[in-house]
């Protein structure tokens, strides 16, 4: 493998090959890459070419696109590292990501997705920083000022989902107006700043996941309403994967509520009453949240902080006789796919 070449201004590179058919972020195209504190840079192969696996030192395999996993294991030189990546849900990830059986326990290296716990290289769609709090403690701001509307809801996917979550939305406008916007609604809104500022009028955000897995918490939850400073109003995993990267009182869980009807009085006992709605902002005062684009993982500088170093602190465990591999889930396939129901088993409010 390819991990002593030089730079041109000296050190070592480590080759990761990402395999997918084009770059994925706009910085993530080929090259050499220096990554600072780190003795070795990277350099990073886009394709999907035998050739440049077999002189890679790490793949990452990215799930939307197709590979054959016996031809896979043919080429695969000792020692190389693979990486399962995804930023969906079990859902909404192909099947071909999972191994065969006769490939399952030699396959995987590493885990790099949403998940909290079990990832090895963990990559979330934005996290909550409880030391760099975003106001200060005697700070006072009314947060329902100039939010005219009261309720917003986005989305894109409209069919593929787990739950009725479209039959919930009508529901719930029943009782409370909300404003429908994206593929799924009945109003435009531009994928530009325009957008954030049309739902920054609403004092709710319906962060509403097409799937009902565990830890998963999409761009929904941390971008259109945190980022935006509305309230969100949450369904996805259940309410104790929230609390483990969010304070508790700063979002309402629909799972909270006996029915939409008792959900729709609530959100509607908040709008009127600035000192409960302001409540939900609290949290500003003890911390402050970072929001992250949808493939971030695959930014060269990530990489290098995540792949190459890992790659390197696993070098100096070996070379030191201290060397252990990554811990699994017992069964990891079970983990993945066990993570999610489709039953509606976690949704019962009463629509």
């Amino acid at each position: 493998m390819t991990n002593s070449a030089p730079f041109e201004k000296g050190g070592c590179f480590r080759q990761v090959h990402l395999w997918a058919d084009e770059p994925l972020t706009p910085s993530g195209s080929p090259g050499d890459f220096l990554c600072p504190g780190l003795p070795c840079g990277l350099r990073l192969v886009v394709n999907t070419d035998m050739e440049s696996l077999r002189s890679s030192d790490a793949v990452i395999l990215y799930h939307l696109t197709a590979w054959d996993w016996a031809e896979l294991h043919r080429q695969r030189p000792p020692g190389q590292k693979w990486i399962f990546y995804t930023h969906e849900s079990p859902r909404n990830t192909p099947n071909h990501v999972l191994p065969p059986m006769e490939y399952r326990n030699n396959s995987y290296d590493f885990l790099m997705t949403y998940t909290t716990e079990e990832s090895h290289l963990y990559g979330s769609f934005g996290w909550y920083n409880p030391d760099v709090p975003q106001l200060r403690s005697t700070e006072m701001k009314n947060w329902s000022q100039n939010k005219t509307k009261q309720v917003a809801w986005m989305a894109s996917n409209c069919d593929s989902v787990s739950w009725d979550r479209k039959g919930f939305v009508q529901a719930l406008s029943k009782y409370i107006p909300v404003s429908t916007y994206g593929k799924c609604g009945d109003l435009p809104c531009p994928k530009d700043e325009r957008c954030n500022l049309e739902l920054r009028t609403h004092k709710f955000y319906l962060a509403l996941e097409n799937s009902e897995c565990r830890d998963y918490l999409t761009e929904k939850f941390w971008k259109n309403a945190l980022h935006n400073d509305i309230v969100p109003v949450v369904y996805g995993p259940p309410r104790e994967d929230y609390e483990k990267v969010f304070p508790p009182e700063a979002f309402i869980h629909v799972q909270d509520f006996k029915s939409v009807k008792e959900l729709a009085e609530y959100l509607i006992k908040l709008d009127e009453d600035d000192n409960l709605y302001n409540k939900f902002f609290e949290w500003k005062k003890s911390g402050s949240i970072q929001v992250t684009e949808e493939e971030w993982l695959l930014e060269p500088e990530q990489i290098c902080s995540t792949v190459v170093s890992r790659l390197l602190a696993d070098e100096k465990d070996m070379r030191g006789g201290t060397y252990s591999p990554p811990k699994f889930p017992e069964d990891w396939v079970q983990w993945w796919n066990g993570s999610c129901t489709s039953d509606g088993s976690q949704y019962p409010i009463e629509i």
